[in-house]
């Protein structure tokens, strides 16, 4: 329960128009040179989690301004969710042409398989819903680019403050270039760094100072308006609040149980409920929980025991 009310905090936040503007500003090229307010009018419509599902064959379609929280039960670990999904027009392009997004808020970093295979899947998936509109007269022009950017809040250390692309490119002789067209698919890694939580990092700054930082709410607002020029609505305000406090909450938590218990399990418990709740490597979480470098090692072995 703990990590699903963490992660829908999360997702609010993700699927908030100001957010997504600047997400698109810095990490879909369509809109690399746009202003971060032209982007947020072509945005348009409301946010909606979890009430449009689309069928698995793909029958319902994105159109420009829905935002979708789709459940698609083809990936092992369970029910698959696009945490936040929805189409932007690009102007002057023709009303034809549209990128599709998906917006991820991955707390866990260690998943028992590469993430990145996981995003290209999701996008794969994003570009086989539209299948139906465009198979039966063969109209692949008409296939809209699909993208899909995590954000990756407890990286281990040395992903901190990366930010990567992987996406469809040609391998032909040099100065060759066959076709045109195959530019579909594209994934982006964001991984936080709350030493980067900053406006000149942008928006891995802003994403950091959000999710990575343990900054009390009313500095977390000033950073926002008075550093990243942010409007705080009500939306924006109300998640504000609810992200520290629950992480604050978590982190409290732990600290309180390893002081209770007053002996190294105690500690080993609180670590491992750390990187349970909020998906922290253990690294993330013996820091969190202020463990002296020299005793790192005996408390990797006893969460070792533990899992």
């Amino acid at each position: 329960q703990v990590k699903r009310d963490y992660d829908e905090v999360c997702k609010r936040i993700l699927a908030e128009p100001q957010i997504r503007a600047r997400i698109l500003k810095d990490y879909v090229h369509e809109f690399s040179r746009m202003s971060v307010g032209t982007i947020e009018r072509l945005l348009g419509g409301e946010v909606a989690i979890g009430t449009e599902p689309v069928d698995r064959d793909g029958r319902a379609e994105v159109t420009i301004g829905q935002d979708l929280n789709i459940e698609d039960g083809t990936v092992v670990e369970g029910t698959a969710r696009f945490d936040v999904r929805f189409a932007v027009g690009i102007p002057d392009a023709g009303d034809s042409v549209v990128v599709e997004i998906d917006l991820e808020a991955q707390s866990r970093w260690a998943m028992g398989y590469p993430l990145p295979s996981r995003a290209v899947f999701y996008c794969a998936r994003m570009l086989s819903v539209q299948g139906e509109r465009i198979l039966p007269r063969s109209e692949y022009d008409r296939l809209h680019k699909v993208y899909s950017v995590w954000v990756c809040s407890h990286p281990d250390r040395q992903h901190r403050g990366l930010v990567e692309h992987f996406a469809i490119q040609p391998h032909g002789e040099a100065g060759t270039r066959l076709f045109e067209g195959y530019d579909l698919m594209e994934t982006c890694f964001v991984c936080l760094d709350a030493g980067k939580a900053s406006p000149e990092h942008g928006c891995l700054g802003l994403l950091s100072l959000l999710f990575a930082t343990s900054l009390p709410p009313a500095e977390v607002r000033r950073a926002l308006a008075e550093d990243f020029g942010m409007i705080l609505t009500e939306e924006i305000d109300e998640g504000v609040k609810a992200m520290c406090n629950f992480s604050e909450g978590i982190w409290e938590d732990g600290r309180a149980e390893g002081k209770a218990e007053g002996r190294a399990e105690g500690k080993a418990e609180a670590l491992r409920n750390l990187m349970a709740n909020l998906g922290m490597t253990i690294e993330v979480a013996m820091g969190a929980l202020g463990i002296p470098a020299d005793e790192r090692a005996e408390y990797e072995s006893l969460v070792a025991t533990l899992c």
